[in-house]
C-alpha cells in the first residue's frame, strides 16, 4: 500500500491525551518550508503539508484485542508516533499497536516522543518506552528514534522539528534553518503591463554578467537610497555590533537577570528563546495579542543575553534579528506603529551587519529587503505617513529582492516574496494616486506567482499568494472604473480559497472578505440582486466567525465594519432606509472603538470617516461631534492629500460641509489621475462635480 490516508497514527495512553491533542494540532498545522517542498528523500517527495494525523479516541479497556477499526487505521497510516511516558510503557494497547504496525513491515517508520519519565533510569516505574519499542523480534535491544520534548531536554520546538524531520526523511539542521527563514517572512506573506518573472530574472542575471558597470551602479544607487532612508541605522550600528543599548534594552538586561539566564548554557538558552517565540506565534494565531507580546519579549530578552555573551556569533545575531522582528510585528498588530518602527529599525541594524559579514549571501540580502518592506508598510499604515518615503522604501525592497534572485536564481522562496514586494509597492503607489503604476505592480506580482505555479502546480501556498494578488489587482481595477475586470478577479480570488477555507479559518475569512468586495462591485454597478446574495452569504459567515472569537484583532473588526457599510448601501438600494441607518450606526460603533484602540492606524480613521459620510447621506445631517473629533477632515489639510482614497474622501467631506469649490478641486485631481471608481462617479454626478 503506497497511498496512505494518514501521514501519522498517534499511539498513546489515554492518561496522556492532552499531549496527543497538542501533537495532533502541531503536526496538522505545521507548514513545511516552501524551499523543501518537492525535495526527494528516502520516503518520497516532501509535501507542502504533513497531512492528516489519526488520534485514536476509542476506549479499549474492555476489549480482548485491537478492534477492526484500529487495525484498519494502522494499515492506512504511513508513520507511527508513540507518545512515551510511564503510563504508555504500561499500556497494553500501546504495546499492541506497536506490534501491529511492526507486523505491517514498517518498523523503520516508528518514532517516539518522550513527554514524561526517564528512558535511561533504573526505576521501572519511571521507564517511558513500551517494550516493543526497544526490543526486536529476536529479543535483542534496539534504540528507538526519539525526540524528547521535556523542558530540560529538546523542548517543544526542537522536539517537534526532530519528529517532523524523521517523518519527512529530512535533515534536522536543514529543516530548522528553513523554519527560521520561513517565520521571518510572515509579514510579507500575509499582504499579497504583465511581466513574467523568468524574463525579469534573466534580464537581471544578464546585467550582472554582461554589464557589471551598470549593475554596480544600480546597486550603488540602491545603497545610497537605503543610507538616506535608514540613516539612523549607522548611529545604532557601531563597528563592534549592537553596543548602543538604550533604556528599553537596559530593562531587558535587568529582566534577563531576574530570569536567571546566566545559569543556562548557550544551547539551552537558545532552545528557550525559540520555544517562547513559538508560543508567541501560536498566541498570535489565536489572536491573543497580550500573550503573544509577552512571549515575544521573553524570547527577545533571552536572545539579547545570548548575543552579549559572544557578539561575533553570527547565528546569535541572526536569531536576535528575528526576535526584534517579531516584537515589532506584535506592535504592528496592536497598532502601535512608533514602537513597531523602532523594533524594525533594530532589525535593519542587524540586517546591515549580516550583509557586511557576507555580502554575497542571498539570505542576508533578503533580510534587508524584509526590513525595507516592513518600514515602508509602516509608512503606508500610519496617520500622516510620508507617501514618498513609502514609495522609495518599497522600490528599494524590490531592488534587493531582485538582487537576491540574481545571487540565488533558483530560490523559489525569494520569487514568492517578490510577489509580496510588488504588492507593497502597489500600495505605496496608491498613496500618491498613481493608479497606472499600482496596476502594473499588482500585475507583475500576479505574473510572478503564475510563473511559479507552472513549476509547482496546485501548491497551496502559491494559490494563496495568487488569491491575494488577484484581490489586490481587483481593488486597483475598481478604482480605475474597470468593474468587469475587478469582478472577474474578485471571483477568481475567492474561488482559489474555497478548498483551503474548509480547513483553515483564516483562509475562510479572507474568502468572505473577497466575496463581500465582489458584492459591493455588483451593487455599485446596478446588479443589486446578485450583490445581495453574495453580501448576505459573506455577512452571515463572517458574523459566525467573529462571534466565536474572544478577542478579535482590529483588522477583523475593520473587515466587519466595512461589511456593515456594504450592507447599509445594499439596504438603501433596496429602499430599506431604516435598516440602512441601523447598519451604519453599528459600523460607526465598531470603527469608533477601533480608532480609540489604535489611533495611529490610518485605515481605521479612513473607514470611520467614510462611515460618517454615509451617516450624513442617510440622515441628512452632520454626524455627532464626538465622532467627528476622531477623524481628520482631509479636505482642510494644509497640504492637499495625494492618496486616491483620501482624495475621494476629501471631496465627499467638502460636500458635506457645503464647500463645493474644495470638492471640485479634489474631483478634478482624481479625474486627472484616471480615478473612475463607480461609487465616486455616482457621487460626483449627483452633486454636479463631473465635467
Amino acid at each position: 500500500m503506497t497511498d496512505f490516508r494518514y501521514k501519522v497514527f498517534l499511539s498513546y495512553s489515554h492518561k496522556d491525551e492532552r499531549w496527543a491533542r497538542w501533537l495532533q494540532r502541531a503536526l496538522e498545522n505545521y507548514r513545511i518550508p516552501k524551499a523543501l517542498v518537492g525535495k526527494k528523500t528516502g520516503f518520497g517527495e516532501i509535501p507542502s503539508r504533513l497531512g492528516a494525523v489519526f488520534r485514536d479516541r476509542e476506549d479499549l479497556s474492555s476489549a480482548a484485542s485491537l478492534t477492526d477499526s484500529v487495525q484498519h487505521e494502522l494499515l492506512c497510516s504511513e508513520t507511527l508516533v508513540v507518545i512515551c511516558s510511564p503510563a504508555a510503557a504500561q499500556s497494553r494497547w500501546v504495546q499492541e499497536e506497536i506490534k501491529a504496525f511492526k507486523a505491517l513491515g514498517r518498523a523503520d517508520r516508528i518514532y517516539a516522543l518522550i513527554v514524561d519519565g526517564d528512558p535511561q533510569g533504573d526505576d521501572p516505574a519511571q521507564q517511558c518506552f513500551p517494550s516493543p519499542l526497544v526490543l526486536a523480534e529476536d529479543g535483542s535491544a534496539m534504540e528507538p528514534m526519539a525526540a524528547d520534548i521535556r523542558k530540560w531536554a529538546d523542548g517543544k520546538v526542537l522536539g517537534k522539528l526532530k519528529l517532523v524531520a524523521g517523518i519527512l526523511g529530512a535533515r534536522l539542521d536543514e529543516l530548522r534553518r528553513r523554519e527560521m527563514v520561513r517565520r521571518r517572512r510572515n509579514m510579507v506573506s500575509l499582504t499579497s503591463g504583465v511581466a513574467a518573472v523568468v524574463i525579469l530574472t534573466t534580464f537581471l542575471s544578464m546585467t550582472a554578467i554582461n554589464n557589471r558597470k551598470e549593475a554596480n551602479q544600480r546597486r550603488a544607487n540602491t545603497e545610497d537610497l537605503v543610507s538616506f532612508m535608514l540613516g539612523n541605522l549607522e548611529d545604532l550600528s557601531p563597528v563592534d555590533g549592537l553596543d548602543v543599548i538604550d533604556s528599553d534594552q537596559d530593562e531587558m538586561i535587568r529582566t534577563t537577570e531576574q530570569w536567571a539566564f546566566q545559569n543556562l548554557d548557550d544551547e539551552v538558552l537558545l532552545q528557550k528563546a525559540l520555544e517562547w517565540r513559538e508560543e508567541g506565534i501560536a498566541a498570535r494565531d489565536r489572536e491573543d495579542g497580550q500573550a503573544a507580546m509577552t512571549a515575544f519579549k521573553r524570547s527577545l530578552a533571552a536572545l539579547v543575553n545570548l548575543y552579549l555573551r559572544d557578539k561575533s556569533n553570527m547565528n546569535s545575531l541572526f536569531e536576535l534579528g528575528q526576535a526584534e522582528f517579531w516584537v515589532g510585528y506584535a506592535h504592528m498588530d496592536n497598532g502601535d506603529l512608533d514602537q513597531a518602527e523602532k523594533m524594525m529599525t533594530y532589525y535593519g541594524v542587524i540586517a546591515r551587519r549580516l550583509i557586511n559579514a557576507d555580502p554575497k549571501s542571498a539570505v542576508n540580502v533578503m533580510e534587508l529587503s524584509y526590513t525595507l518592506t516592513n518600514l515602508g508598510a509602516i509608512e503606508t499604515m500610519r496617520v500622516g505617513g510620508d507617501a514618498d518615503k513609502a514609495v522609495y522604501l518599497a522600490q528599494a525592497a524590490l531592488e534587493y529582492n531582485q538582487l537576491a534572485l540574481v545571487l540565488e536564481p533558483d530560490n523559489l522562496d525569494n520569487s514568492t516574496t517578490m510577489a509580496g514586494s510588488h504588492a507593497w509597492l502597489a500600495d505605496a503607489w496608491l498613496g500618491v494616486c498613481n493608479l497606472e503604476k499600482a496596476s502594473q505592480s499588482r500585475s507583475e506580482g500576479v505574473a510572478v506567482v503564475r510563473q511559479m505555479l507552472t513549476q509547482k502546480p496546485g501548491d497551496p501556498g502559491l494559490l494563496v499568494e495568487l488569491s491575494n494578488g488577484l484581490g489586490g489587482l481587483a481593488h486597483v481595477q475598481y478604482r480605475l472604473g474597470q468593474a468587469d475586470l475587478a469582478e472577474e478577479n474578485f471571483r477568481s480570488s475567492a474561488v482559489l480559497l474555497e478548498d483551503l477555507a474548509k480547513d483553515q479559518v483564516w483562509y475562510a475569512w479572507d474568502r468572505l472578505v473577497r466575496l463581500d468586495s465582489l458584492g459591493e462591485v455588483l451593487v455599485e454597478t446596478g446588479r443589486v440582486e446578485e450583490g445581495q446574495a453574495l453580501i448576505a452569504e459573506s455577512t452571515r459567515s463572517m458574523a459566525e466567525i467573529y462571534a466565536s472569537t474572544d478577542n478579535p484583532s482590529f483588522e477583523k473588526m475593520l473587515d466587519v465594519a466595512i461589511s456593515l457599510g456594504h450592507q447599509s448601501s445594499l439596504a438603501l438600494a433596496l429602499e430599506n432606509t431604516e435598516d440602512a441607518k441601523k447598519l451604519n450606526l453599528e459600523a460607526i460603533r465598531i470603527l469608533s472603538e477601533v480608532v480609540t484602540r489604535s489611533p495611529d492606524f490610518s485605515k481605521s480613521r479612513y473607514e470611520l470617516a467614510s462611515a460618517l459620510i454615509q451617516y450624513w447621506q442617510l440622515n441628512g445631517k452632520l454626524p455627532q461631534p464626538e465622532w467627528l473629533t476622531q477623524v481628520e477632515d482631509y479636505s482642510l489639510s494644509e497640504r492637499p492629500v495625494r492618496s486616491c482614497g483620501l482624495a475621494d474622501l476629501a471631496a465627499r467631506q467638502a460636500v458635506m460641509r457645503g464647500d463645493l469649490a474644495s470638492a471640485k478641486f479634489y474631483t478634478d485631481y482624481l479625474f486627472d489621475k484616471q480615478y473612475r471608481e463607480p461609487g465616486f462617479m455616482s457621487f460626483c454626478e449627483v452633486h454636479g462635480l463631473c465635467n
